[in-house]
């Protein structure tokens, strides 16, 4: 079963409490639990899409004041770290110093919110005895530009601030142990590996699962390269979007590849860049034009996965008789 803001939308609420589920995970949560009660003695996987670090930012001002730098010394520090090594463009801020602070501050207020909503669910797991059973996964869909490549919101560029996002994972059945992975993984990866740690089979052209990584050993090499795309869009002018977010898109597709080492970006305009992440994680320089291997390397794969992602769109899916005879019930 699923909870988010999309089927609550549609049950007649009223435009403020639209609002108040599309900007606070409470509504969503609180809905969420009456339907645990009813379902907590029987097997089930839940899907839960919190919107709070969204924009439109409007956080609980308590929120905000947590993550406001109370010194002008730790404001000049994040500043200069902001501003100096990361390369975030104060121009995207319209110049202004105090905008950009109370942007950062207000995006990381409303990620304080759904932190402490998810809090209290785990805590309702544990007080129903469900917590030992449970597998939880916490995914991120997108992240935000926040001023990285002069950019505020998401959907424009595929740089790292945007696509990577946090996957946290939680198994206590045993086996899996604390501890962070650098591992290169993708959203597609998601359901077979959620279908494997619950013991199930997975079906055929499945993507390849990513929990032999958990419990593998942490100095494995990653070899895994990830796919990204950003969708065509040729003919908007803007974002749709009227809040400080807003900003021009640039038409047209791209596609970028991540390995352990390296981010390779292709523009349908023939456009190019490539960024070591070993010593440029930031992907400040771009080393695309200097001839080395590893842009060739990754140029021609890119290549190929954009052939083949277009001749599996080109042709129709049909479902099997199974998968068929469920959609028609």
């Amino acid at each position: 079963y699923r909870y988010n803001a999309y089927p609550i939308l549609r049950r007649g609420w009223t435009e403020e409490q639209k609002s108040l589920v599309w900007e606070d995970a409470a509504p969503v949560l609180e809905e969420m639990k009456g339907w645990l009660g009813r379902h907590d003695k029987e097997p089930f996987f839940l899907w839960i899409h919190l919107f709070d670090a969204h924009s439109p930012n409007r956080p609980d001002p308590s929120l905000r004041r947590l993550v406001r730098p109370g010194y002008e010394a730790a404001r000049r520090r994040f500043l200069d770290r902001l501003l100096g090594l990361e390369g975030v463009s104060l121009q995207a801020f319209r110049g202004s110093e105090a905008r950009l602070l109370k942007i950062y501050a207000g995006y990381h207020a409303e990620i304080a919110r759904p932190n402490r909503g998810l809090d209290r669910l785990f805590r309702g797991f544990a007080q129903r005895s469900m917590l030992d059973g449970s597998i939880w996964i916490l995914i991120g869909d997108h992240g935000e530009g926040l001023g990285s490549h002069g950019v505020l919101g998401h959907g424009v560029d595929l740089y790292g601030e945007a696509v990577r996002v946090p996957l946290l994972v939680h198994d206590p059945r045993g086996g899996l142990r604390a501890r962070r992975l650098a591992a290169v993984v993708e959203h597609t990866q998601l359901p077979p590996s959620l279908l494997e740690l619950a013991g199930l089979g997975l079906p055929a052209r499945a993507a390849q699962p990513w929990t032999n990584r958990l419990f593998g050993p942490e100095t494995a090499v990653d070899e895994r390269i990830a796919l990204i795309q950003r969708r065509d869009f040729t003919g908007v002018t803007r974002h749709r979007g009227r809040d400080e977010f807003a900003e021009p898109y640039e038409t047209g597709e791209k596609f970028a590849l991540r390995s352990a080492g390296w981010w390779y970006i292709l523009r349908s305009d023939g456009r190019t860049e490539l960024f070591d992440l070993g010593k440029d994680p930031y992907e400040r320089t771009n080393l695309a034009g200097r001839g080395l291997p590893d842009e060739k390397r990754l140029d021609a794969e890119l290549r190929a996965r954009i052939g083949k992602l277009r001749s599996v769109a080109r042709r129709p899916l049909e479902p099997d008789a199974e998968t068929a005879e469920r959609l028609h019930a």
